[in-house]
């Protein structure tokens, strides 16, 4: 059973701030696009064992799927990712040399610096920093943030011409992560290896939320837990069906019909 404190941020209207280059520590792990040969298309990253993270592939391409892109020269996008998000490999970027980079080689869309890039990370991250340009004309770029969903969560454009750096973070609480303790002491984070499920209880009209500790054991969280747990849920339209649902790790884990729930609660 799962005793103990229920560690989580809190749920919000997601929202991207703007970090500076101080938000990074050195140790943070980076991708210089020298770890490829140029000429590589879409590079993908591959990263095992990240501190709060846990393995993660970092991925890139033109565009996600459900943009396209218009213009003949200049190249930008069109239209919003679909849900769920994911790249568009057709559209695809590629690694090339900048001589006006002091760190070529640089990632670059197609055409060459003047087409999109997209990122796409196989889990939410808290925060990324990237350099982007160089940049002939201020105002000319715009980065976009999206969560799993393809839902945008802000936009900045380039504020200076030449290499700029930016630092973006989600505010919101959307990249939460929920932590639970076991009553023998194991502590799990509910996400892709440690998934939530809740079992209706049939006699009660009530619901019994299991977490996955380890290969096929599970452990069932307390009651009190489970009122905490339940403060952190949203309604989300889950398959045309607006589902109460908890977010942790980048997963959805449904809890029961939004429709129900109000009935319980009436």
């Amino acid at each position: 059973m799962v005793g103990g404190a229920l560690l989580a941020a809190t749920s919000a209207n997601a929202q991207l701030v703007r970090l500076g280059p101080g938000a990074f520590t050195p140790l943070a792990t980076t991708i210089t696009f020298s770890e490829q040969p140029v000429g590589t298309e879409n590079p993908i990253y591959n990263f095992t064992g990240l501190p709060d993270l846990g393995d993660v592939t970092v991925s890139f391409a033109g565009a996600f799927n459900g943009q396209t892109t218009s213009g003949g020269g200049v190249k930008t996008l069109v239209g919003n990712p679909s849900n769920p998000l994911s790249l568009q490999p057709a559209i695809f970027s590629f690694i090339t040399t900048d001589g006006a980079n002091p760190t070529s080689p640089v990632l670059s869309g197609d055409p060459q610096y003047n087409g999109p890039i997209v990122m796409f990370f196989s889990r939410p991250v808290a925060a990324v920093s990237l350099d982007g340009g160089f940049f002939d004309a201020i105002g000319g770029t715009t980065i976009t943030g999206y969560d799993i969903f393809g839902n945008a969560l802000g936009s900045f454009t380039n504020t200076i011409t030449g290499i700029e750096n930016y630092g973006f973070a989600d505010a919101s609480g959307n990249d939460q992560v929920i932590t639970f303790r076991t009553n023998v002491g194991d502590v799990v984070a509910a996400g892709p290896d440690h998934p939530l499920r809740f079992v209706d209880e049939d006699e009660t009209g009530g619901l019994k939320p299991y977490v996955l500790v380890r290969g096929r054991l599970e452990a069932l969280v307390a009651r009190p837990v489970m009122y905490e747990l339940v403060e952190h849920g949203e309604e989300i339209d889950i398959d045309g069906k607006t589902m109460f649902a908890v977010r942790s790790g980048g997963e959805v884990y449904p809890i029961m019909p939004a429709e129900k729930l109000k009935r319980l609660s009436a």
